[in-house]
């Protein structure tokens, strides 16, 4: 008896990509189901699909990443841009829009893994709190050194609720970066040497 073959071919980068097209299915069907009236524990169902297919993206793309080879940074606004592109319609569908602003300062040349990680954990963040409009944008502070991801909304709550703040922890733990709240607004810092 023979073994099964392994038909997945994971070391294919343009079949891990392929999976981003699903998973961004998956995440507009259960950003439409949360527009209606659910139970708490069906919200918390859609909640707990959402998350799952947010970390099982972000795996596929970093194991994309790592199989093309791709060079490890990439301007900042290009990033952002991208994580605008691919955000978009599910947002849209919760009455959402959102906008790659210009950067405050210098570019930023940052690792990819780190700003794409950084950037989707702080729009899912501001997304929760109900706005109308959410703008992200590249920042960079000379004293001390730092290079940050900037996110406002406007409409919805103007502060971060736990729900909110929890994947924000989460993904500063993961990227080494520090979190800075004001009102309406959420940044996230890292240092320089993090940086080209």
């Amino acid at each position: 008896m023979s073994a099964r073959p392994n038909r997945l071919p994971a070391r294919d980068p343009e079949w891990l990509a392929s999976l981003r097209n699903p998973l961004a299915r998956i995440e507009f069907a259960a950003s439409r189901l949360e527009r209606d009236t659910l139970t708490p524990s069906a919200r918390a169902s859609v909640e707990a699909i959402r998350d799952a297919v947010a970390d099982l993206d972000r795996q596929v793309g970093a194991r994309a990443l790592w199989e093309r080879g791709d060079a490890p940074r990439t301007p900042l606004s290009q990033l952002l841009e991208g994580l605008e592109t691919r955000l978009r319609p599910a947002l849209r569908a919760r009455g959402i829009e959102l906008e790659a602003a210009p950067a405050a300062g210098p570019e930023a040349t940052p690792e990819a893994w780190r700003a794409r990680r950084a950037g989707l954990a702080l729009v899912r963040g501001a997304a929760r709190c109900g706005p109308s409009n959410i703008s992200i944008r590249g920042l960079r502070r000379e004293e001390p050194p730092l290079w940050g991801i900037e996110v406002v909304w406007t409409g919805g709550r103007q502060e971060s609720d736990a729900a909110a703040v929890a994947p924000l922890r989460q993904a500063c733990a993961d990227c080494g970066a520090s979190l800075e709240f004001a009102p309406g607004a959420t940044r996230l810092w890292f240092e320089e040497e993090s940086c080209g």
